[in-house]
């Protein structure tokens, strides 16, 4: 099905740079113009007075949070066996954990069976609540497992960096959590399996409300630079009008043929 829509395309829009390297390489007997925009937010549903603007306490302890969908495309036992190693440590860090999907039942008996006391999983809540949590957050954790490069775009990240939340991100250098993280200096690019250093940036972190303000402050300068409404939509108005501008020179050289 993707090769017969594939050969009528004018355009494929790409959600990161992974996925249109991904396309372009596809055989096939026409090229197909590629460009990339990035997934977004609304502007008008984020204001800023309800961003991380103001430095957070770290009292009772740093919470690193999971929202969305735990699918087929996220890696966990980084994370959870991270968990169970934060157990024994001096730094009081929680973990929470919001949505569900097809991983969710097996993380959370892991929860249950290994006591990661420390993971406070919600499940599903609503949009107040979920709101709620992210503004008491301080960092968002977000994974793509390796061979998902170029297949997934985690969507979650558009609204963490709209709320200000510093990105802890595990999985392959080039997704568009890496390259915002890269561009924007708005959080932590680790690789998944990488335990001692996720370990130890969240241990830093949860002792520098400094760089979390920084990281904060550069995440919602992301969000309205790159990842939100105001900024993308105009750029599917400019691939609009190039794909309306080839196909009627298109039909005006037929028509001359």
């Amino acid at each position: 099905m993707n090769r017969i829509i594939g050969s009528q395309l004018s355009h494929a829009v790409c959600l990161d740079e992974a996925m249109q390297n991904l396309i372009d390489a596809r055989p096939r007997r026409r090229k197909i113009p590629t460009s990339v925009i990035p997934n977004w937010e609304s502007l008008a549903e984020f204001p800023l007075l309800d961003t991380h603007d103001a430095e957070k306490s770290f009292q009772p302890s740093f919470t690193l949070l999971y929202s969305g969908n735990m699918g087929h495309g996220h890696c966990f036992e980084t994370l959870l066996l991270a968990a169970k190693r934060l157990l024994d440590g001096d730094n009081p860090i929680e973990i929470v954990m919001t949505g569900g999907g097809v991983q969710a039942p097996g993380i959370q008996q892991r929860i249950k069976d290994e006591q990661l006391t420390n993971i406070d999983f919600k499940g599903y809540v609503s949009y107040r609540e979920l709101r709620d949590i992210q503004s008491r957050s301080h960092c968002a954790f977000i994974s793509l497992k390796d061979n998902m490069l170029g297949c997934m775009s985690p969507s979650k990240l558009h609204a963490s960096l709209a709320m200000g939340l510093p990105v802890v991100y595990l999985g392959p250098l080039g997704s568009s959590v890496d390259s915002a993280i890269t561009k924007f200096d708005c959080g932590e690019s680790i690789r998944s399996g990488d335990i001692d250093h996720f370990i130890e940036r969240l241990e830093i972190l949860s002792k520098s409300p400094n760089l979390i303000k920084q990281y904060s402050r550069n995440a919602r300068i992301a969000f309205e630079k790159s990842y939100c409404d105001q900024s993308n939509l105009s750029l599917f108005d400019a691939v609009l009008d190039d794909s309306r501008g080839r196909t009627c020179d298109r039909d005006a050289h037929n028509r001359a043929a």
